[in-house]
């Protein structure tokens, strides 16, 4: 006791010590009662006791001196050691970090688009939705356990996880579509007229925005087209992409389901000023003649710039940025590099023997795949030569695991690695947008 007291009071802030039992998932100590029984009996000035978590912190709470307290501000990260027992494994993040995008994007649909517009549709007189919002959030909860949303578990629980991420993305975009459909329903366009295609755009985010959108607009029997703001009948400028026909199905749940001949296009859209969680109508209006604009972002070969930025991409797929507010250029950006991994889920720890393999001497397929007044995109694709396999060596894994050394080396059979990285500069915009893809191989 003497010992456990030394240890515990080296991190503690107050005489209240939690004496915790177990792990995770642990069962019952069936010595615990008998453990606490002879403990009391040797403790002269302490007590010990069974007790309950809030009462702890109750007891805690009461004895400390809050202007003694250390103050952590801001996400905490470190993997270090805080005292003896407090923290966080970083090297978690890259543990099956398909996953967690997967949540990111799962969060991110709920709480930022589906239940903000089922109460504002709600306000309008709609039926919120609530047992459809439990149920997403109990299928987005259930993923939070911390070896879980850690990426620390067997296969199985990433399968499992992957089906209810599923279960509320689903639910969620439901939510989203049949509260932006009542809110769209109560918007006052009777002025439009009947062959006018109206497009309504929506501001999910608690500050206004000004920026390029791209839309995808089906409209029926129409040739050509022009694009008006409804609030000030101003005549919009666009980029469009492509065109086709197209038979989009429309289903109406009192009616048999139909087909529409439409001309389906692709365009890019300077938006300006939409309010927070508010948005703006637009009517698209056929006409006879076509018109396209002229000017582009592409300032000189493999080189994007628009009012704030300038991008350059090298030969080798790297990326010079310019931020012509303050002048300053950040140099050999977007590369990639491929190590190896000896160590575990909860740990990464690099092989004895390392090779590390980077796209700095690569030669890359750099093609522009749009280019316009409103929007420019370069896709830059690698074919990256990477070991398939940790190669185990004569070392112990166990030791390798707890980087107590090792003789494990990267494997010298070798598999092709596809990286694609589509580059995006919009006008207006403060930052280059960057999708990168990777092909899947089995090892």
């Amino acid at each position: 006791m003497k010992n456990f007291r030394e240890i515990e009071k080296d991190h503690c802030t107050s005489e209240h010590i939690a004496c915790m039992l177990g792990m995770d998932s642990t069962q019952p100590d069936e010595l615990e009662i008998k453990t606490v029984a002879e403990a009391a009996k040797i403790l002269k000035d302490e007590r010990i006791f069974y007790s309950s978590l809030p009462d702890w912190i109750e007891a805690v709470r009461a004895s400390v001196k809050k202007e003694d307290l250390v103050v952590l501000k801001g996400e905490r990260r470190t993997p270090l050691n805080l005292g003896t027992r407090v923290h966080l494994y970083g090297d978690v993040t890259s543990a099956r970090t398909r996953m967690k995008r997967k949540n990111a994007l799962t969060e991110l649909e709920l709480q930022r688009k589906a239940e903000p517009f089922a109460v504002i549709a709600y306000l309008m007189d709609a039926e919120y939705p609530k047992k459809f919002l439990d149920m997403s959030w109990e299928y987005l909860l259930k993923c939070h356990p911390h070896d879980s949303i850690a990426g620390t578990g067997i296969d199985q629980i990433e399968t499992d996880m992957n089906y209810r991420l599923d279960q509320s993305r689903n639910i969620s975009a439901g939510i989203f579509r049949s509260s932006l459909q009542a809110i769209q329903k109560r918007i006052d366009n009777s002025d439009v007229e009947k062959d006018h295609v109206i497009l309504t755009v929506f501001n999910p985010s608690p500050f206004p925005r000004t920026e390029v959108i791209t839309a995808i607009l089906d409209l029926p029997d129409f040739k050509q087209y022009e694009i008006w703001d409804a609030a000030n009948k101003k005549k919009m400028e666009y980029q469009e992409v492509c065109r086709y026909e197209h038979t989009p199905v429309i289903r109406h749940l009192g009616d048999s389901t139909m087909e529409m001949k439409a001309l389906r296009t692709h365009l890019h859209l300077p938006i300006e000023n939409v309010q927070a969680m508010g948005y703006k109508t637009f009517v698209i209006k056929p006409k006879n003649d076509f018109q396209r604009l002229d000017g582009s972002l592409v300032a000189a070969p493999n080189t994007m710039e628009n009012e704030n930025l300038k991008a350059t991409i090298h030969s080798n797929g790297t990326l010079d940025i310019t931020n012509k507010e303050t002048g300053h250029t950040f140099f050999g950006l977007h590369y990639f590099e491929d190590s190896g991994e000896g160590g575990h889920a909860w740990r990464h720890v690099p092989p004895a023997f390392d090779r590390v393999i980077n796209t700095l001497n690569s030669n890359p397929k750099i093609e522009l795949l749009e280019s316009g007044p409103f929007l420019a995109r370069y896709a830059v694709t690698h074919l990256m030569e990477i070991p398939a396999r940790l190669k185990e060596g004569k070392g112990d894994f166990v030791r390798r695991f707890d980087a107590e050394g090792d003789d494990a080396s990267r494997s010298e059979i070798m598999k092709e690695l596809t990286v694609k990285s589509e580059l995006i500069l919009r006008k207006g915009a403060r930052g280059l947008e960057i999708k990168t893809t990777f092909n899947k191989f089995d090892s």
